[in-house]
């Protein structure tokens, strides 16, 4: 029953969050948020458009912020602390930090 409830609430936080949306490729991933977390890991610009990284946010340091933002509130180790799935939330949000640094050409 447990389990239950917490698939529920997974989805209710897809539902509620757009960078959680199904893609197609996710069916290559365990679930959407293992794939946002590869693309990070790469940190290859070729992953950035499954990100949802466009020039806009390598000219405009604000919408680039804003975007960095969404990503970590998904995978901040705070906000995940009752998480029963083996994300390294702390190594994640190090990724993120990292591709939005390249993509802000350092200015984040």
């Amino acid at each position: 029953m447990k389990l239950i409830s917490l698939l529920d609430e997974e989805d209710e936080h897809q539902k509620k969050n757009p960078l959680l949306a199904e893609s197609e490729n996710t069916s290559y991933f365990q679930s959407k948020k293992h794939e946002i977390a590869f693309y990070f890991k790469m940190n290859n610009v070729y992953f950035d458009k499954y990100l949802g990284i466009k020039k806009i946010h390598m000219t405009d340091v604000s919408k680039a912020r804003e975007l960095k933002n969404s990503y970590i509130r998904i995978f901040h180790p705070d906000s995940n602390v009752n998480s029963t799935s083996e994300f390294n939330f702390t190594e994640i949000c190090q990724d993120i930090n990292n591709t939005f640094y390249r993509v802000s050409s350092g200015k984040l």
